[in-house]
């Protein structure tokens, strides 16, 4: 592989993750794809188990999970055998999250564990406030929601911290839904709300449709159901232009809520 066709490669992942973020699945795939063309037979290139790993997450979000987890697998695979440990922690980090998905915890957990042992030999602190979020996910599933919102705080902070208003606006997600859940929903209101602000201003499609969704379901836990449905109208809207199935689902659920609570189902 020549110089030109790593910056090739390079220039394609950015022209993938620039499409993913306006919500164009199908563009941001083939992108990715052409560079793993590009760069696929170069055994000892760390950039490589990245492009495959971010492939992954792509049909993560998508709900095409055992396409992420093929992914994943094979990011791990390349960066254990040339010792890359960022890439290592990364992809048990990913693995884990497949994993929670699937319900299988203790798998999940030891992958978590996994995860910040290599994050921590490679310092990368952006990484480990990463893990520290998942593990609140993981905390909250399990019940423990003081130790959720600990880690949740935890992983803000780091963020916050590396400037990275992406990573910021996932954790205000988190936070807002563990504080619904919670019943402290003028906190959950004030939390999505601030995470919706970042992800309008970055233009994230992806969060905003995520976010407005959530911020549905708080509007309708406390009755104020004009603003939730305008809220579940837009997530569902560009669920659909997104052909995220996932979001697609929880919108349309949150919209029988709303027409519930109107009396629709009524006799």
């Amino acid at each position: 592989m020549t110089q030109t066709d790593l910056e090739k490669a390079r220039k394609l992942v950015e022209m993938a993750r620039g499409a993913e973020q306006q919500g164009q699945t199908d563009e941001s795939l083939a992108f990715f794809d052409d560079a793993i063309a590009l760069i696929e037979h170069e055994t000892d290139l760390p950039f490589f188990a990245d492009v495959l790993r971010w492939k992954g997450t792509v049909f993560r979000e998508q709900g095409e999970t055992e396409a992420a987890y093929r992914c994943y697998e094979k990011s791990l695979a390349h960066a254990e055998r040339i010792g890359a440990v960022g890439a290592q922690a990364h992809g048990f980090n990913c693995l884990a999250i497949v994993a929670q998905r699937r319900g299988d915890l203790r798998e999940s957990e030891s992958h978590y564990a996994r995860a910040a042992e290599f994050a921590a030999q490679a310092g990368d602190v952006r990484l480990l406030g990463m893990i520290e979020q998942n593990r609140g996910v993981l905390m909250n599933v399990r019940g423990n929601f003081a130790a959720a919102e600990a880690r949740y705080s935890n992983s803000l902070s780091a963020f916050e911290q590396a400037s990275d208003d992406e990573a910021v606006s996932w954790v205000l997600n988190n936070m807002g839904m563990l504080y619904t859940k919670l019943g402290h929903y003028q906190r959950a209101v004030e939390t999505l709300e601030r995470g919706l602000e970042i992800a309008k201003r970055r233009k994230d499609a992806l969060v905003e449709s995520v976010l407005n969704l959530n911020l549905a379901e708080v509007w309708a836990v406390v009755g104020k159901l004009e603003l939730a449905d305008e809220s579940c109208n837009k997530s569902l809207a560009e669920a659909r232009r997104r052909n995220d199935r996932l979001t697609i689902a929880g919108a349309l659920k949150c919209r029988a809520r709303i027409e519930r609570e109107r009396g629709a189902f009524n006799d």
